[in-house]
């Protein structure tokens, strides 16, 4: 094809843009609504997505040590735990970390319970990789120390250590008290197995059903998503269809005199893809400013919630392009299409 061939081609499709221009405005309209809605969709869904993402990597698993375990065990133990390939980071919480943390939350009712009366135990705080993995990780936490004890020695009971008050009568029962105090003596320390770690937590039950309620979030904005596209694809070609058809005398006229199906059907092409650039440029448009001003002024709203909207230069420039690329393929193609069936003259 000679490129004045190719220029005169791009003038015609320009021409008939504004020279058919009710039908153009119809066709740009029939695009611009439906990537329009299309668009609003989709923003929607990237920040409930986000928003589902937040709430799912606040998920992590609670490692609480029994309370002699000697500080030198902990850091072993801390290392042995992050070897687990699930497992992000872990982080130590000495007890006093801890009743720091709860004296913040409950207050007065802890005072007092320092050094030696501090009842919590050291503490880890596990983050995986994937949410979905947080059951996985924490059974292998178990795993990893099931049989695992420790041999502490501890003062006996009471009643073994506190030999009996009798002062009583003669030499005989003076001696059994005191090979009875000699076997209480060696009785005075025993030692006991305690298991390294105390228990393993991380939201059994709430999370499953976090997992399953976002999940189905997910599926039913995919599904919405998908809808509105075909939807849209539908709309739009059968406009274009409809402003081809308007003109199907003009394509038979040209096909008498022995124009060519591709010298008829380029004029046509370009068209549809002007119709479709401008098409998905106005709603494009939109979207762009529109949600940078709604980011901007529900900023203070959702900080006080704890959330925030995805930026506005990380949500728009994939969606916008979507959009362009859906406008643009449906305008061509919708025009080809229907500019062949009128080529059989």
């Amino acid at each position: 094809m000679k490129i004045s061939t190719i220029g005169r081609h791009f003038r015609e499709g320009f021409k008939n843009v504004s020279r058919n221009a009710w039908m153009s405005f119809a066709s740009i309209s029939s695009i611009a609504i439906p990537l329009f809605i299309l668009g609003v969709f989709l923003l929607l869904t990237s920040n409930v997505n986000q928003f589902l993402g937040d709430i799912e990597s606040q998920v992590e698993v609670k490692v609480f040590l029994n309370t002699e375990v000697p500080e030198e065990e902990i850091i072993s133990i801390k290392n042995n735990i992050a070897t687990i390939e699930e497992i992000k980071r872990v982080t130590h919480i000495t007890k006093e970390q801890g009743i720091a943390e709860l004296r913040e939350k409950i207050g007065d009712p802890l005072e007092g319970y320092d050094g030696e009366d501090n009842p919590l135990p050291d503490s880890f705080v596990v983050e995986v990789y994937d949410s979905r993995e947080v059951k996985s990780a924490a059974e292998k936490i178990e795993k990893l120390y099931e049989g695992e004890f420790l041999t502490i020695e501890r003062a006996a009971s009471e009643e073994v250590a506190q030999p009996e008050e009798n002062t009583s009568e003669g030499q005989d029962s003076t001696e059994n008290t005191t090979d009875d105090q000699g076997i209480q003596e060696d009785q005075l320390v025993e030692e006991i197995q305690i298991p390294v770690i105390d228990s393993v937590k991380y939201g059994q039950g709430y999370v499953e059903n976090l997992h399953k309620i976002t999940s189905t979030i997910r599926n039913i904005g995919f599904i919405i998503v998908i809808g509105l596209v075909f939807t849209a694809m539908f709309l739009i070609a059968n406009t274009i269809k409809l402003t081809i058809m308007a003109r199907s005398n003009e394509i038979a006229i040209m096909k008498l005199v022995g124009a060519t199906n591709q010298f008829i059907r380029w004029p046509f092409f370009v068209e549809g893809a002007v119709i479709g650039f401008i098409g998905s440029f106005i709603p494009s448009a939109i979207l762009y400013f529109g949600y940078a001003e709604l980011v901007e002024r529900s900023q203070l709203q959702l900080g006080i919630l704890g959330m925030e909207m995805i930026p506005q230069n990380e949500a728009t420039p994939n969606i916008l392009l979507a959009l362009f690329v859906i406008g643009i393929v449906i305008g061509v193609f919708g025009s080809v299409l229907s500019v062949r069936k009128h080529l059989k003259v």
